[in-house]
């Protein structure tokens, strides 16, 4: 089989920055009150260090906010949704930080696995800085295992997420490539487990 074969998701050439999208925070990055907590961050799951860990649904989708409980404020939001028969899954569709957060996305994301015990699972979008952060939850946490995944064919497959070739294929490809293309760029998926 061809390395190109083991595609995963388009590789989106823009993205906005930390800070651009204020509005992708909860209460637009603005301190939240003890009374606005159930509104803005639904229910305190945890914490990471001081920090404290929220998880909020609305409809399917589930979304997962660092608070700085000093400030008050959102500093990250991940939101994405879950497999139905793994509640304890999180398939990451989108994170935004705070301007001059202190915290690194790998960070958080090692807090979600360790802390509250989630399978981490990659959308079918992966931004050059999401693709890092996978990357570097693999290489910082000894105690994090991140390996490809086949939805389709429910299998493992040898790819992790230091194989940017084989998990990650440019958008243009998948428009211009065929229903194997699209397919397989649909199925594979990065996932991270605590070991």
């Amino acid at each position: 089989m061809r390395a190109q074969e083991f595609q995963e998701v388009a590789l989106l050439t823009r993205v906005k920055g930390k800070g651009e999208e204020p509005s992708n925070l909860p209460k637009f990055g603005r301190p939240i009150l003890p009374k606005e907590e159930i509104k803005y961050l639904g229910k305190k799951v945890g914490n990471m260090g001081r920090y404290e860990i929220w998880r909020d649904y609305v409809g399917s989708q589930v979304s997962y906010i660092l608070v700085d409980p000093q400030s008050r404020r959102a500093i990250i939001h991940a939101f994405g949704s879950r497999y139905q028969r793994n509640p304890n899954s999180f398939i990451v569709a989108g994170l935004y930080a705070a301007p001059g957060n202190p915290v690194r996305a790998s960070q958080f994301y090692h807090a979600l696995i360790t802390e509250l015990g989630l399978d981490l699972i990659s959308d079918i979008k992966q931004s050059p800085g999401g693709y890092k952060v996978w990357r570097e939850l693999q290489q910082r946490f000894r105690d994090v295992n991140v390996y490809g995944y086949d939805t389709k064919r429910n299998e493992l497959l040898n790819v992790t997420a230091r194989d940017e070739e084989m998990t990650h294929v440019p958008a243009e490809i998948v428009r211009k490539g065929g229903p194997d293309v699209k397919d397989v760029a649909r199925n594979i998926r990065l996932v991270a487990t605590a070991k």
